[in-house]
């Protein structure tokens, strides 16, 4: 057996450690949130350690563990009415600057909306409408919407390649809305077949 990386990763779990402990000592809020997020991307970078020491030292298929991942997050993809298509995820982070540690989850989606596709024998939309949702509990009702979201961008680049012709073509809104518990949900629909289904009605009234 190997532990090499598995010795990395020990030693930034202790580092990491330290800088959380070190939050409390911030009496300043702006410092504060700042270190939180640094602490929160450190975290998401660890666990992307994680992944490669368990995919590559304990010879563990990826897409095995990704299936399992897929499990742990509460990821999934499934159709809903008029041919939507509807993405839960864990909540999106707001202003994320970090564009190498949002791998833990854009791995697990990518893995989910394979097998939806493959399993659904998907057709590509040619025009697509993506509503995305940030679930918050009464609690959390300050959560920020971000377009700035880089998170966000990455999740929309993945599903626009998996279930669009041209990425490009692609209308987004983003909404709020309380829940019992905070996460993301990611609405999908074709616009081109709403039109289709607005113009039977217009014959049909």
């Amino acid at each position: 057996m190997q532990y090499a990386r598995l010795g990395k990763v020990l030693k930034k779990l202790d580092e990491n450690k330290t800088l959380a402990l070190g939050l409390y000592n911030l009496t300043n809020e702006m410092d504060f949130r700042k270190g939180y997020i640094a602490f929160a991307e450190a975290m998401e970078r660890l666990v992307n350690k994680i992944r490669t020491a368990v995919i590559k030292e304990a010879d563990i298929d990826k897409s095995y563990y990704m299936s399992r991942v897929v499990k742990v997050l509460d990821i999934s993809v499934k159709k809903i009415d008029n041919g939507k298509i509807a993405i839960t995820l864990p909540y999106l982070m707001p202003k994320r600057t970090s564009i190498d540690s949002d791998a833990y989850i854009i791995d697990p989606l990518s893995y989910a909306l394979r097998m939806y596709v493959e399993q659904n024998k998907h057709e590509k939309f040619r025009n697509a409408s993506v509503a995305i949702i940030f679930i918050h509990t009464p609690e959390d009702r300050r959560i920020i919407r971000d377009l700035d979201n880089i998170e966000t961008h990455h999740v929309i680049n993945i599903i626009s390649t998996m279930l669009l012709v041209d990425d490009n073509l692609i209308d987004m809104g983003l909404f709020n809305r309380p829940g019992d518990y905070v996460h993301t949900e990611i609405i999908v629909s074709s616009k081109d077949k709403k039109n289709e289904e607005d113009e039977k009605k217009d014959k049909n009234a």
